[in-house]
């Protein structure tokens, strides 16, 4: 797997030794860190380490590549609009590979926060429903914090502004598990707002080709 590391993907804090990484699908890989990271004066640097269609079977590989060697302090994990076939016909497989993924980054990066998100559903299909109930069952059983992006606020960088203007000076690795949430509410209430109705032409998904690898 080839993954083109463009400034795009990287949203760099000078003064912070502080590591988010993102690992996520077609959605995930359009978000502009970078801009958002600037704009909300995040104090980490956050990697998007996200794929065209990655489905959850091929996350670990990503993980092994384009993760581990960061040595984030936390990882964002956004999986599964990829794998909604794989889990209508059968949902222990689709449940297994992401347990594995978990485990996977539990052993390897013992020290990383991780932050499991729902996908989204704008369909309302009782699949995904049923889909995101099993993500925030494991999330838990795994003792990972859960963010459900149906909760991502509406697109208001003036409110998301004031809450980051008080944690620009944090330079402790405790401030990531501070902020997590927050963050992942900026970057998920972006793509709903901005990402994703540009994508979803009379309310269709448009198709788009697999990342290869």
């Amino acid at each position: 797997m080839e993954y083109p590391i463009e400034d795009l993907n990287i949203g760099c804090n000078p003064v912070s030794d502080s590591k988010i990484a993102v690992l996520g699908g077609s959605t995930d890989r359009q978000i502009p860190v970078k801009e958002l990271s600037q704009k909300f004066e995040f104090n980490c640097n956050v990697f998007n380490r996200s794929f065209e269609n990655l489905s959850i079977k091929n996350a670990k590989q990503a993980y092994r590549e384009y993760i581990q060697p960061l040595n984030a302090e936390a990882i964002i994990i956004h999986l599964g609009e990829a794998d909604v076939e794989m889990f209508q016909n059968d949902q222990e497989l689709f449940d297994g590979y992401y347990i594995s993924l978990i485990t996977e980054i539990s052993e390897n990066s013992p020290n990383a926060q991780i932050l499991v998100v729902s996908i989204q559903n704008e369909k309302s299909s009782s699949v995904i429903e049923n889909m995101n109930r099993h993500i925030k069952a494991i999330a838990l059983s795994e003792r990972c914090d859960f963010f459900n992006i149906d909760n991502a606020k509406l697109w208001k960088p003036e409110n998301s502004k004031e809450f980051f203007s008080f944690i620009n000076t944090f330079k402790q690795k405790n401030c990531v598990r501070k902020t997590l949430n927050e963050i992942a509410n900026v970057l998920y209430s972006y793509a709903l707002n901005m990402i994703l109705p540009k994508s979803w032409p009379a309310n269709q998904m448009r198709p788009t080709k697999s990342y290869a690898y």
